[in-house]
Parts: C-alpha cells; structure tokens; sequence
C-alpha cells in the first residue's frame, strides 16, 4: 500500500479552500466543457484524501482583473495542482507604483507529498506594499465569476479536449483582442487618449500575448496616452512585444537600454536589440546601428566604418535622409569605402530632396543645389 499525506489543520485548511476554488470554477459561466474535465479530476484528488492519487499531472490558475488603490495597480492569482502525487497550492499577483515601478510577488506556496509533512512559505509580511494583500483561503473567498472577468488558465496533459478547445478559443480570443487594438487606434485618432489606452488594456486582457497590443501600451506610457508616464512599464511591455519578434518594439527597447529610462543601461543588449531590428528590416535602426560602429572608437577602427557604412547604405536605400547623409559623407571622405565623389553628390541629392538642409549644404561644393 502506498504512503499516505501526512496532513494537520493547516494543511486542511489549505486544501478546503482549494476545493472551494474548483467548486467556485464548476459553477462559474465562463468555464468549458473540456476544462470542466480536469477540474472534476482534481476534486477528485482532494476527496481521495489523504490517500494518493497517482498519474495525475494538473493544475487550474484564476487570476483576478486588476485593481487601483489610488496610483497602486494590483492584480492577484490563485493555483492548485497535482503533479504524479506532489500536491500544490499557491497565490501571488503583480504590483506597480508610478514612483517605484512594478514587479510580481509570491503571497505564499505550499507542497505535501505523501509520507512527508507538508512544506509551507507565508510571504504576506514582507509584501506591506501591496494594500489587498490576503491569505490564500481569503483570496479564494473574494472570487466572484458573476461580478468580473477574471483569466482562467486549467493544464492537463492527459486531457484532448483542452487542447482542441483551446485553439478554437485562442483564436476567438486573437480576433477580439485586434477589434479592441483597432478601436484604440481610432481613439488615438481623434485624440481620445484615456479611451484608447482602456482600449488597448481591455484588449491584452483578452489576449495577454497580442504583439501589437503590448507595443500599443509600451507606447502609451512612453509618452503618456491616457496614463501616466512609466518608463518602467514601457520597458515591460516592448520586452514582451520584441521577444515576440516585433521589430519596432525592439528598436524602443534598444533605445531603453542604450539611455537607462526605465532600466539599468545595458550597452550590449542596446546593440543586440538594435541590431535585431535592423536585421528585421527596420531603416531607423540600422541608422543607430550605423552610428555606433562610426563612433565606435574599439580598433581597428577600418572595419567598424565598414560596418558603419553597410548599416548606413542599408537604411539610405529605403529612404533614410539622415543615412543617406552619412553614407554621402563616407563616400566623400573615403570612410569605411573606397572615395567617390559622384556616389557622394548623388546621396547628398537624395538627402536633399527630403529637405535635409546639411545635404542642401553639401551640395554648394558640387556646383548644385
């Protein structure tokens, strides 16, 4: 016979509110047939108890919609799971200050595997910051599915259904969360700022990994759409749009890290940033690009002004005045590429054309304007 769990009152405790989550998610209307699955297979871990139940990997994740406590902004999740007889509870949440920034927090964790005792971290103490910081069984309490959205997230391996229907509701979600972005487009249009940051924050709701929704708010508190600058915060939200690949997030964080707003300044992961936006094709850039290797004064010099004069020739070639400027020098002074005055007047030309009055400057020399 297998060992049992060996449970006191707190543990208890612990897991009545865990089965007062999944009764909570059985009864809620949001909730779906395939998800109902895991959660009557979880309910069913707790009434075995404290026999063991084994070959049940799964777990169930509500979290709350956020809340404001004058400028502090929380949101809180509550877990249960089973993993091959390892039971676990645990709760935490996000916290962000305009003056001091944000960061996610752990309230408290708990683990029983059976013929051990229990194993329990309470964080509440150390997070006096956060003003509805709550036990776990207080949290569980508070739910109320009728009253607000709140994300549900429920993982099981072994069941199909969730899988299926999983897609079809990522896909419900994508198509929701874009009405939202294009509707706070049209807000931003007409100069409705704070609409159209609700828009683009209802949206991520929907769906926490739109790209452009996460540009749209790393944008909105760069500089202030209907929120409060945090340079913090748009740090957080480029971070997740450029590691989704998206090019223009990538050259706002560079940028975040070559100045320190927002974050520490980092020189190497400002150019590892900007260099993965160039590459993507992104003509503002390969310019910065092309400025750093010109500044650059690490030897040998030749090869960065050739590295320079690539990035420049790059952007200049889709219509960058400012690198046709500098390309236009480096070819008039024999920078990082063989001298040629013609190469030079022609990109002094292209420049100008876009009303770059150096490039209009420049010209003078050539006997046209």
């Amino acid at each position: 016979m297998s060992e049992l769990y060996r449970l006191n009152s707190t543990d208890e405790d612990n897991l009545l509110a865990a089965g007062l989550l999944l009764r909570k998610l059985t009864a809620s209307r949001t909730i779906r047939p395939a998800q109902l699955v895991t959660v009557a297979k979880l309910q069913y871990v707790l009434s075995m108890l404290p026999r063991v139940t084994n070959g049940v990997i799964a777990s169930v994740s509500v979290c709350c919609p956020r809340h404001k406590f004058g400028d502090i902004e929380t949101y809180h999740w509550w877990n249960f799971g089973i993993e091959d007889g390892r039971l676990r509870i645990s709760s935490g949440g996000h916290f962000h200050d305009p003056q001091t920034g944000g960061d996610t927090f752990t309230t408290m964790t708990w683990y029983a595997v059976p013929g051990a005792p229990s194993e329990q971290e309470d964080y509440r103490e150390s997070l006096r910051m956060v003003p509805d910081v709550r036990s776990y069984a207080e949290g569980v309490e508070s739910i109320d599915f009728t009253a607000e959205e709140y994300h549900i997230e429920i993982l099981d391996n072994s069941n199909p259904l969730l899988e299926e229907e999983g897609n079809q509701d990522d896909a419900e979600a994508d198509r929701n969360a874009e009405e939202w972005f294009r509707k706070g487009l049209v807000f931003l249009d007409r100069e409705s700022l704070e609409q159209a940051y609700a828009c683009f924050r209802h949206g991520i709701e929907i769906s926490p990994n739109h790209s452009m929704l996460q540009f749209a708010l790393g944008q909105a508190f760069e500089v202030g759409i209907g929120v409060e600058k945090d340079d913090s915060q748009a740090v957080e939200w480029y971070q997740k749009a450029a590691e989704q690949g998206l090019i223009g997030a990538m050259f706002f964080l560079a940028q975040k890290y070559e100045f320190g707003q927002g974050i520490q300044s980092d020189p190497e992961k400002a150019m590892r940033w900007y260099r993965n936006a160039a590459e993507g094709g992104l003509s503002e850039a390969q310019f910065a690009l092309g400025e750093h290797y010109l500044c650059d004064e690490v030897e040998p010099l030749t090869k960065h002004w050739e590295e320079a004069a690539s990035w420049f020739r790059k952007a200049a070639e889709q219509g960058h005045s400012n690198a046709q400027l500098r390309l236009a020098g480096m070819y008039e002074d024999g920078l990082g590429i063989p001298q040629d005055l013609g190469a030079a007047e022609y990109w002094f030309r292209k420049a100008a054309e876009q009303g770059n009055v150096q490039a209009r400057a420049s010209l003078e020399q050539y006997g046209t304007d």
